[in-house]
């Protein structure tokens, strides 16, 4: 085995070295200090780094009493978005500073050792792999537990790879089925561990062991990365887990299995329907690759799959509890979408500048959010129960697409009206909230945005599948119209929007709803 690596990573060094080389000086931005070279006269320095594999362990079974209340917060396809900015395409990127606040805040609940902050890969910053190490001492300050590999994260070539892994603790890079490659095809050397087991002990000294396992698709090597399919190989992620599964609950004895993978979301639900097939699936699978935005996670069998974006837009969590007498585990997930209202950590903020010091790092802009009374609440701080919309997706607080006069990720603005918790939902579109008969009145300013065409729109309120309100057509020429409405004792609140023929360009805006 160790024959076949020598005489490869010889030349794969040489070759990652002249890559990385051609990438860095295609660079115009800023950077941080510089990656420390990767020797390239001798093979010997490659077998020196790679890493020894995690072996199994035979842990001691846990008595079947009491539960265990945690949180997993994720991400994914961060691609180095460390500096809020303007893409030129026109998207919104908030910045790790913002990002590191909802980290911060939401491990704060139940407490880090009752967290598990996690990274479903491509994380490396896209045409500037320089401010790789600044970007892992952040995600290292933030509480970033594991991460595993995107096809972007591969950009630097498997000697660069190598030494992150190394490097990057207590972060666990991890990947079960990335397989080194020859000539002949995929071999059997798993290159950097495949899981990671955590034990989180509850207040009354339960605990639960949570097995954290890194995939990614099927020749994930070949997706837009210069020369890794000639080291690395990615095997079928069924295959390596069906392998692994019974030493992660017969050995590891874990409870609950995270999969954290770099394959986009249809292959992930294929992964689930094939593992849950197998009676073998995952509790959740936390996914990268596709980019996708989900109002809720796709259930499929057992398994709960949750995916938020891209560039650090938006975080999501999973509240979770493990009842070690049930074997069970109870969990709801939610979304925090950020806006330029969004709070920034001040200390995370303080460090990129400080780990960037060549590159110009704005303040954020002020932004204004009105006080509610005590007890009162936005829509936009709540998950609904469900939604959906006729064009583009549910936009919380700001756009959801670039188009005339509006930017994704930008702040919702309507006739001279800025809506920071305000809903943009385009007709015709259905949003449901669980009131849970909290409440005693619903607030909005209803309107449609300029760029909206067409013979306009209707604003719809239901209480428990009641009809309570129904606009008069709105416009994109209509000024906003302020609703009040009595909710007291509903326990379901539908906020429905109805084209009228047509549905081309129906923007309509629910303005900062809120129940009090």
């Amino acid at each position: 085995m160790k024959r076949w690596i020598t005489c490869l990573l010889a030349v794969v060094v040489i070759l990652a070295g002249c890559q990385a080389g051609e990438v860095e000086s295609a660079t115009t931005e800023p950077t941080a200090t510089a990656i420390p070279p990767v020797p390239s006269h001798t093979a010997t320095y490659v077998l020196e780094i790679l890493p020894t594999l995690r072996p199994v362990q035979d842990r001691t079974t846990l008595p079947a009493q009491g539960s265990v209340e945690f949180k997993v917060i994720h991400w994914n396809d961060f691609h180095g978005a460390l500096v809020e900015r303007t893409t030129p395409e026109g998207t919104w990127v908030p910045g790790i500073a913002r990002l590191a606040s909802v980290v911060r805040v939401e491990s704060s609940v139940l407490g880090a050792d009752h967290t598990l902050v996690l990274d479903a890969g491509d994380w490396v910053p896209v045409g500037n792999p320089k401010t790789v190490d600044a970007q892992m001492s952040l995600f290292k300050s933030m509480g970033l537990d594991a991460m595993t590999v995107g096809n972007h994260d591969l950009w630097r070539g498997l000697p660069a790879l190598l030494v992150f892994a190394s490097e990057s603790l207590p972060v666990e890079v991890l990947s079960l089925n990335m397989m080194g490659r020859e000539a002949g095809g995929c071999v059997d050397s798993q290159l950097i561990n495949g899981y990671q087991i955590y034990e989180i002990t509850g207040n009354d000294g339960t605990i639960v062991r949570v097995a954290v396992v890194g995939v990614g698709m099927e020749g994930l090597e070949r997706e837009n990365v210069q020369s890794a399919y000639k080291t690395i190989c990615y095997t079928n992620p069924v295959t390596s887990y069906e392998v692994l599964y019974p030493s992660l609950v017969e050995r590891e004895k874990a409870d609950v299995v995270i999969v954290v993978s770099h394959s986009g979301l249809e292959r992930d639900e294929d992964f689930a329907r094939q593992t849950n097939a197998l009676g073998i699936a995952p509790d959740l699978i936390i996914s990268g690759h596709s980019h996708s935005w989900m109002t809720n996670p796709v259930v499929i069998g057992k398994t709960q799959i949750a995916q938020v974006g891209e560039f650090g837009r938006a975080v999501g969590i999973f509240d979770l509890i493990y009842n070690r007498d049930s074997a069970a585990l109870d969990s709801s997930w939610r979304q925090v979408v950020f806006s330029p209202c969004s709070q920034v950590d001040d200390e995370t903020q303080s460090r990129l500048r400080q780990a960037l010091p060549d590159l110009v790092i704005p303040d954020p802009q002020p932004c204004v959010v009105r006080q509610l009374p005590q007890g009162a609440i936005y829509l936009a701080d709540m998950q609904p129960l469900s939604a959906s919309v006729g064009y583009w997706s549910l936009g919380v607080g700001t756009f959801p697409a670039t188009d005339e006069g509006m930017v994704q990720g930008g702040m919702i603005t309507s006739h001279g009206e800025s809506f920071p918790k305000g809903l943009f939902a385009h007709a015709p579109s259905e949003l449901v909230y669980n009131l849970g008969g909290l409440y005693t009145r619903f607030h909005a300013l209803i309107n449609l945005k300029e760029i909206a065409c067409g013979n306009g729109a209707e604003f719809v309120v239901l209480l428990d599948g009641h009809e309570v309100f129904r606009s008069e057509v709105l416009t994109a020429e209509s000024e906003p119209v302020e609703v009040s409405l009595d909710v007291t004792r509903a326990k379901k609140l539908t906020l429905r929007t109805d084209e009228l023929g047509r549905n081309d360009c129906d923007a309509t805006i629910w303005g900062d709803p809120y129940v009090e």
